[in-house]
């Protein structure tokens, strides 16, 4: 299996800020790089290797990922936060008043 039949199955399953895929190959050609990137790949890096440019891809790669996961968490943070308790209190309401009327449109508002 290739490189860019691996990145194809990986991108099935995730997402390209879940999993980021670095590639390293001997192929340096314009169209093998947009293969690799079509693939699914995050980074296309060229044999033979420069440690110091092979070092600050991984940490670009990692902080991104850090930065995503920060920005996620920030997000849900917010969204919760938005739930105000008065908000809760007359759902909470509504359905018990329905449950004496109407418990069949109880049923559908609990659902």
């Amino acid at each position: 299996m290739s490189g860019y039949e691996l990145s194809r199955m990986i991108r099935e399953q995730f997402s390209i800020s879940e999993l980021p895929i670095l590639l390293i190959t001997a192929r340096s050609q314009i169209q093998d790089i947009v293969t690799g990137f079509l693939s699914g790949a995050n980074v296309y890096i060229s044999k033979p290797v420069n440690s110091l440019e092979l070092k600050a891809r991984v940490n670009a790669l990692t902080n991104l990922k850090q930065s995503i996961n920060e920005r996620l968490q920030m997000e849900a943070a917010w969204l919760q936060a938005q739930i105000q308790p008065h908000f809760l209190f007359n759902t909470l309401n509504t359905i018990v008043s329905l449950s004496e009327v109407d418990t069949d449109r109880m049923t559908v508002l609990l659902n």
